[in-house]
């Protein structure tokens, strides 16, 4: 039988610190990992306690900042758009003009030169082309007398006037379809002096306000042309019993191209009559506004205009 002889085994050494600082001598990646961690946690904690001293962000302070670039860049926005309006009212003005009167020009001539009887035949649709060729050219010259006034260009005509024969003279000339059944009542005060003013600007005035009042009194109402004194001062007022203006509405309808806000009746306008009468009772040194009619019915439309030293002593 053949003996087998094992090799005596040896015991295992402990793990020193000795031992140990030799495992880390001979894996030095291993090593500088763990380094590595160590001063990027580091680093971490010391950001994380920066940030956390940070102060907080402050959104009332940014809101602020950003609506005072917003608010100083408004007035060169309004500029601007002025600006345009401006070149748009000169375009239509010059560019418009000419090839109208053409148009209007050409249309008197067919109807002087074409048979009686293709007249006959066609008149529906010259009306038409006369009634738009003639609306293009009242918003044409309305667009010219407002930008001349803007501009100070406008000629007045100044002399003594007496108020309640104008008014009379207006209402007399408006039209009123019988359907409508719509009433104009005048009210004037006695003893009214006479004013110096150009009749044919006030008389376009008192058109506009008659004008906007018929068109928006329902059937059955009434239209009420009024001349009154306060103070140094001859007050004209025009009031309908209509729906009225909204109170927000009352100063923006004098500007050019303004409308009632929601009212489709006014879109049949362009939004230069109250303009023009705005510019025109300014140029006499006057005030206009709107207000509610009595009893918060309707609207009232009121202008004053400034009596001279002499009249106060001349009543018409």
């Amino acid at each position: 039988a053949t003996r087998i002889v094992s090799a005596p085994t040896q015991p295992a050494l402990p793990r020193t610190p000795l031992r140990y600082a030799h495992r880390q001598r001979t894996h030095p990646t291993r090593a500088s990992s763990h380094s590595a961690a160590l001063r990027a946690s580091s680093a971490l904690g010391e950001a994380a306690q920066v940030v956390h001293r940070r102060p907080p962000l402050d959104h009332h302070r940014l809101h602020t900042a950003r609506a005072t670039g917003a608010a100083r860049e408004l007035p060169q926005q309004l500029l601007e758009l002025q600006r345009l309006r401006q070149e748009t009212s000169d375009l239509i003005i010059h560019d418009l003009r000419n090839p109208l009167g053409s148009i209007s020009l050409a249309l008197n001539m067919l109807e002087m030169m074409l048979p009686e009887d293709v007249l006959s035949a066609n008149r529906a649709v010259l009306d038409v082309a006369h009634a738009s060729s003639d609306r293009l050219m009242r918003l044409v010259e309305a667009l010219l007398d407002v930008s001349r006034m803007e501009a100070g260009e406008a000629q007045f005509h100044f002399a003594p006037l007496d108020l309640p024969d104008l008014v009379t003279a207006v209402t007399g000339r408006m039209l009123i379809p019988a359907e409508r059944q719509v009433t104009i009542l005048k009210q004037f005060a006695p003893g009214l002096p006479l004013v110096m003013a150009d009749r044919d600007k006030l008389e376009r005035v008192l058109q506009n306000l008659l004008d906007n009042a018929l068109k928006y009194t329902p059937d059955g109402g009434t239209v009420t042309a009024a001349v009154d004194l306060q103070g140094p001062e001859a007050l004209v007022s025009i009031t309908d019993t209509g729906p009225g203006i909204p109170e927000d509405q009352r100063q923006r309808i004098f500007e050019r191209f303004a409308q009632v806000a929601g009212d489709k009746r006014a879109r049949r306008g362009f939004g230069l009559g109250l303009s023009y009468c705005r510019l025109v009772v300014e140029a006499h040194r006057g005030r206009i506004w709107a207000e509610p009619g009595p009893r918060g019915i309707g609207s009232r439309f009121a202008f004053t205009l400034p009596l001279t030293p002499d009249s106060l002593l001349k009543p018409c």
